[in-house]
């Protein structure tokens, strides 16, 4: 049997079920389809753009850890998002790379308080345990 142009198999059942029963298990069996369906496009997109994700580390003003938090790459050139409160009232804020790598957040470039996001721009790549 065809609908809209895709092929549909019955599903038959090997045992007896009243017909209550069969809409139950068949809704089952379709959840379970599509749930994993849905399971494998999340693991592509995820491991398509894990390499945008990072975690964030804000200071105040004497150099104290102040929020942490993980945000996204929107762009190559170094523009990224992270949650504002996360960079609200830091001084110096740095994020890690899934590479390990770090660097200086230079400016923030636009907020949204009542969203809580906050879009930024980062410098050179840096080593912040060197003096």
């Amino acid at each position: 049997m065809y609908i809209n142009n895709l092929h549909v198999h019955y599903i038959t059942f090997p045992f007896n079920l009243n017909n209550k029963m069969k809409t139950i298990v068949t809704f089952i069996i379709l959840a379970i389809v599509n749930f994993s369906d849905s399971f494998s496009q999340l693991a592509t997109l995820v491991s398509k753009n894990e390499k945008a994700i990072f975690q964030i580390f804000s200071y105040d003003e004497f150099g104290a850890p102040s929020s942490t938090g993980t945000g996204f790459f929107v762009k190559s050139d170094g523009t990224g998002f992270t949650n504002l409160h996360v960079l609200k009232d830091s001084k110096y804020a740095f994020i890690r790379d899934v590479n390990g790598d770090f660097y200086q957040i230079d400016k923030i470039t636009r907020v949204c308080e009542e969203c809580d996001l906050a879009e930024f721009e980062v410098s050179k790549k840096i080593n912040p345990f060197h003096h």
